[in-house]
């Protein structure tokens, strides 16, 4: 069935940092990294109400200070939506929905936590008579429930005169050199992602799909006639009474708002030579990343709770045959390229709470000298 791309989405562009990154230093303790997704950037990604089932993906878009009503401050008056209601001094911002036109009154941006793993971020000296040793790096992404996708981490090598270093395996170098003194960007090889879905059974709305079952999923995990909500105002979805379709009330959930510890990935590289070196984490990205959807999945069932009232997401013991709750799965890529990368909120004159035209410097993730 159709992707309901309101549900947990804010997770989905999080998919991104579940990837293969970096630590600290070799005999340092754990080290986190706070970071946040950006799309084509410096537009922030985020949700309208976290861990409801209504919560829709949103975006935080920078006012362009060539644009607009003149103010007197056209970048950094404290504007949201064009009114006030931001911090003294705070870069002015729009929130929108993906058609980057309708505008939302809320968007909470999506933080992401990376959790170095000590015991394997370490640096290895080589055994005499070979010089240089191994720079290894690993790291746990704490992601919202329910993502799935492919992601990609860059990194930079810091080297001395003399020294030189192997591409880790599978991964390309972007800019700089294999050989000291100097630095090498390498983005390292995909790493695919894939958190289970983590449903707040607590927290659930009945809503109304159009099926049509003269359309099935182009999902062959699915292959279910397709459904899209019933209030849809794409000209290409279908409509109440339209051949082939019927109407079902289908019980949606939210994602249970907290993280995912994913699985710890490394990544050794061989550097040549003595010397001081060490590794910085830059940024990460993912495309078309897919959360978790309760409306699809070949398995419907009939509900055996109905919402209760006057408490909405209590329940009442009775059987409500005409209200499906389906199984799930990974529904549509959500057709985005996101970068991964920390975030400051306060550079000096030009406060940014969202981080969105002010990119954290590079995190220094494992430094080490080979003797």
């Amino acid at each position: 069935m159709r992707n309901r791309k309101k549900l947990g989405i804010a997770a989905s562009l999080c998919a991104v940092t579940a990837l293969t990154f970096g630590a600290a230093a070799s005999a340092a303790s754990a080290e986190t990294i706070s970071v946040r997704p950006y799309l084509f950037g410096n537009i922030g990604v985020g949700s309208t109400a976290p861990g409801d089932p209504s919560s829709e993906l949103c975006l935080v878009v920078a006012d362009d200070a060539n644009t607009g009503t003149p103010q007197i401050d056209p970048t950094y008056g404290g504007l949201i939506n064009g009114s006030p209601g931001g911090g003294a001094g705070e870069l002015n911002v729009h929130f929108f929905k993906q058609d980057f036109a309708t505008q939302l009154p809320t968007c909470v941006p999506t933080s992401i936590a990376l959790e170095t793993v000590p015991a394997s971020t370490i640096a290895i000296d080589n055994a005499a008579p070979k010089t240089g040793g191994t720079l290894q790096i690993s790291t746990i992404a704490n992601t919202p429930p329910g993502i799935q996708a492919v992601a990609f981490t860059k990194i930079r090598v810091h080297l001395s005169g003399g020294q030189t270093v192997k591409a880790p395996s599978g991964a390309v170098l972007d800019a700089g050199s294999l050989t000291g003194p100097g630095t090498a960007d390498f983005t390292l090889k995909a790493a695919s992602t894939t958190t289970k879905s983590l449903l707040d059974q607590a927290s659930c709305s009945d809503e109304q799909f159009v099926i049509d079952t003269t359309v099935n999923d182009s999902n062959p995990k699915s292959g279910a006639p397709t459904a899209t909500p019933i209030d849809s105002t794409d000209p290409l979805d279908p409509e109440v009474g339209d051949p082939g379709t019927y109407v079902a009330t289908i019980r949606g959930c939210a994602q249970q708002d907290t993280t995912v510890p994913g699985k710890a990935v490394t990544t050794k590289i061989a550097v040549t030579g003595n010397g001081a070196s060490s590794v910085d984490f830059l940024a990460s990205s993912t495309t078309n990343p897919a959360t978790w959807d309760t409306s699809r999945g070949k398995s419907c069932g009939a509900a055996k709770y109905a919402l209760g009232t006057p408490t909405p997401n209590s329940v009442v013991d009775v059987d409500v045959s005409r209200v499906l709750i389906c199984k799930g799965e990974y529904g549509e890529v959500i057709p985005f390229s996101i970068d991964v990368r920390e975030w400051i909120d306060n550079t000096p004159g030009q406060k940014d709470h969202f981080g969105l035209l002010h990119p954290g410097l590079p995190e220094e993730i494992l430094t080490t000298t080979f003797a």
